[in-house]
């Protein structure tokens, strides 16, 4: 009686996953569809957007003397009078640049009013 126990217990096992005939569904999830990518975003980009704000001028001038600050303070080598030399010529030819920029603007007033 054991052994007939045990055979109805074989033949009536549960047919597997691998036996299951595959339905439209998996199918489906086979076929993928393509990814549409994203535009990838480079440093230019974020720069040329940047540079477009009202801030971008003010900081920018702001760098540059921080710059040119630290550049005579390594010519200089913590030498007092090397320093304030450099500085001070520094100051004396932005000076100049600044005064010609300024008279060149102010003679050229219809060429900027032509160009708008």
């Amino acid at each position: 009686m054991a052994q007939s126990r045990s055979n109805n217990n074989s033949t009536t096992k549960k047919k597997t996953s691998a036996s299951r005939p595959k339905s439209s569904s998996n199918s489906a999830r086979s076929k993928k569809q393509p990814v549409k990518a994203e535009p990838e975003v480079t440093f230019k980009d974020l720069f040329h957007r940047f540079s477009k704000t009202r801030i971008f001028k003010p900081l920018l001038t702001i760098v540059i003397i921080f710059v040119i600050i630290g550049l005579d303070l390594l010519i200089s080598w913590n030498s007092y009078n090397t320093f304030f030399m450099l500085l001070g010529i520094e100051l004396l030819i932005s000076l100049v640049v600044w005064i010609f920029f300024l008279l060149k603007s102010a003679s050229d007033p219809q060429d900027e009013q032509e160009a708008e």
